[in-house]
């Protein structure tokens, strides 16, 4: 047989099935470096569990401990520098263990979601989101909260990892201690004492944080030992990009780090540890490539 026309054959069908998982296909280069830039934080927040861009004061991060601290968050700058705390007063600390945040509709105030949904024993107890303005450059203290309680169609759930869609205003909670990790929605507008929908799993499990870009098309997943990357299409639902295979993004390892969120303006994304044995927190940075 002439190699020539064979050769040619092979090409062709190669470049077509290479353009029909074009799509569905992530670059195999993964879209952020592989090491951080990283400055100190301090020693003033040794529990951090959140962490969300701040929209109203650009080039700032909120950050956030777990149960058992003060019901406060913080704001630092991208730079390690302390800014302020903002005491939430009128509710408690039981287990916050994320936040996240979604710009406002029209030229109202973002939007920030507080969630008090860590479980470590699978007790019988309340999860619920806290949501309430981002506060503006002059305010320390937040009064207002819409309080969303839910609960889980399938028994009683630890989670450490959610996100809001910013398309749709959904609240998708992901669980931790499953072989693997379930993902519940909750539909906007938020009905009060309503069951989350259970909408899919991911193929593992220890979900610890998750964040969605302000544009919705991509999203990040963080387990103790790994960073996942999934790429949104135009119109799909959060939990059919998250059904997808994700790509394994570059990620130094940190010491009970359960922090993660995008920047506000999209160029990279952010980790927090959990406070070393000893020495300064530290505040991590992996920009796009």
């Amino acid at each position: 047989m002439n190699a020539k026309p064979f050769l040619l054959l092979a090409f062709a069908l190669v470049h077509i099935s290479a353009c029909s998982d074009k799509d569905d296909t992530p670059d195999a280069r993964t879209p952020f470096v592989d090491v951080p830039v990283t400055v100190k934080l301090g020693t003033q927040y040794p529990e951090v569990s959140g962490m969300a861009a701040s929209y109203s004061q650009p080039g700032n991060l909120w950050l956030m401990e777990d149960g058992g601290n003060p019901t406060r968050i913080a704001l630092v700058g991208t730079d390690g520098s302390f800014r302020k705390n903002v005491i939430l007063r009128s509710i408690t600390n039981r287990d916050w263990e994320e936040m996240s945040i979604v710009k406002g509709q029209g030229s109202g105030p973002a939007q920030l979601y507080v969630a008090d949904i860590g479980n470590n024993n699978a007790a019988a107890i309340q999860p619920i989101i806290y949501n309430f303005d981002e506060p503006a450059a002059g305010t320390d203290t937040v009064q207002t909260f819409r309080t969303i309680r839910f609960n889980y169609p399938d028994g009683n759930r630890d989670a450490e990892a959610f996100l809001v869609d910013p398309l749709t205003r959904d609240i998708f909670i992901i669980t931790k201690r499953e072989e693997k990790s379930g993902i519940y929605r909750i539909a906007f507008p938020y009905a009060d004492n309503a069951p989350a929908e259970k909408v899919g799993e991911l193929g593992y499990n220890s979900a610890v944080a998750a964040d969605i870009s302000q544009d919705g098309t991509e999203i990040l997943v963080k387990t103790y030992s790994n960073i996942w990357y999934y790429k949104r299409k135009t119109g799909e639902p959060v939990a059919l990009a998250l059904s997808r295979v994700p790509v394994q993004l570059g990620y130094q390892l940190e010491l009970q780090g359960e922090s993660l969120c995008l920047g506000a303006d999209n160029q990279g994304f952010y980790t927090v540890p959990e406070m070393p044995v000893a020495g300064d927190q530290s505040l991590g940075y992996y920009h796009r490539r």
